[in-house]
């Protein structure tokens, strides 16, 4: 693999594909940008699969693997709705729950066979704002729900009779916008949640309901300056082996702490591992690989490769995907397929929110859901 380290080419890519984000301002530099990560192209770029495109005004927000079937559990941050997505195009996406006394879902993982966790609150993509005090952590239990075939065999409505279980475990009363999700301890069923607002990871305990500040840290804290305005700290989380691993999308940095597996509370300082600092990158949520390595969804339409991040070394970036075309817009997450062909293929699936600034227009964006098969790289 060759490749070419330069991040003023990065950022006249970023700014060439991403005219909605004209609205905001870009970051104020914090240091020498030859003290920052370095960035550097993959050859080749991977292509696009399109698995999934949504109605106008889908903003698909996260994604978790189903462990029955390989598809996709999604969440919608415009709707509160969320969508059981084939992998495979099989069927077209379906609604399996929605929570009408809201207006969003967020961050999602599996824990459980077919049971789901999912953060649901008040946040607006017209006026991206958020209600303090309006998130919660519900349960999505899907076992037992089933497709049927209608008249030409083709997969198109859940059998009658069937339907996801929904039920509250725990208030969030006291975060700003809870927002990523993470399973810390499976035995004693621990999620880790991000408060992008406030700086803060929260822990709920869905078997009792309780809920604890479980790190309160500065790495984690929003800098809306450096953003135009918008106040996004701590996104995406990933709690392995002791450690948990997040992103700042205000600060473009990436961080691991360790932290203790039954609480979450840190038992040691914030490691930094990526300091990019300008918006060229702007990661949201992200996931970790066998290998250690970290793949990150990003805004400007790219997907970024953190070389072995679990050895807490420093290392560079690398995009991997992402062109001029702009197509496709506003990555949002990323998860590893899970199938035995996904396997072969290393397949990253990523969801999108289509534009990130398009919501409160006449034509709003379609979210999709899109495939990159990362094998071709060579990584590992």
């Amino acid at each position: 693999m060759s490749s070419i380290n330069s991040i003023s080419a990065l950022l006249f890519w970023c700014l060439a594909i991403t005219p909605a984000f004209a609205r905001l301002s870009y970051p104020k530099p914090r240091q020498a940008a030859s003290d920052l990560t370095p960035i550097m192209f993959s050859e080749p770029l991977l292509e696009p699969n399109i698995i999934a495109t949504f109605d106008n005004g889908i903003w698909i927000e996260n994604l978790a693997a189903r462990s029955t079937d390989g598809n996709f559990v999604g969440t919608v941050l415009s709707k509160p709705q969320v969508y059981l997505i084939s992998y495979d195009s099989k069927f077209d996406p379906v609604i399996v729950a929605e929570f009408p006394e809201y207006t969003a879902c967020l961050g999602i993982v599996e824990l459980g066979l077919d049971v789901f966790y999912a953060v649901i609150g008040n946040f607006s993509t017209k006026t991206f704002t958020s209600t303090q005090g309006s998130y919660s952590i519900w349960e999505i239990n899907l076992n037992g729900l089933e497709l049927e075939h209608d008249s030409e065999g083709h997969w198109s409505d859940w059998k009658r009779g069937t339907q996801a279980q929904l039920k509250k475990v725990a208030d969030l009363p006291d975060a700003g916008l809870a927002n990523g999700l993470t399973v810390l301890n499976p035995t004693l069923g621990i999620l880790l949640v991000a408060d992008s607002i406030n700086g803060i990871v929260w822990s709920v305990n869905v078997r009792t309901g309780d809920v604890a500040s479980a790190i309160k840290d500065a790495t984690m804290a929003p800098q809306p300056d450096l953003s135009g305005g918008l106040p996004l700290g701590i996104n995406g989380l990933v709690a392995s082996n002791g450690y948990l691993y997040y992103d700042n999308t205000n600060t473009v940095t990436f961080y691991r702490s360790p932290i203790n597996s039954t609480t979450g509370a840190a038992t040691g300082p914030a490691e930094l591992l990526i300091d990019q600092e300008f918006a060229n990158i702007f990661p949201d949520d992200f996931t970790l690989d066998f290998a250690g390595n970290a793949w990150l969804a990003c805004e400007y339409g790219h997907v970024a490769f953190f070389d072995s991040v679990t050895n807490g070394e420093k290392h560079n970036i690398t995009a991997v995907a992402g062109n001029s075309t702009g197509l496709p817009h506003g990555l949002t997450s990323a998860k590893f397929g899970i199938t035995s062909l996904d396997l072969e293929r290393g397949s990253l699936y990523v969801s999108t929110n289509g534009d990130p600034f398009s919501y409160g227009s006449d034509e709003p964006a379609k979210g999709q859901l899109v495939r990159y098969d990362t094998a071709v790289l060579g990584y590992y």
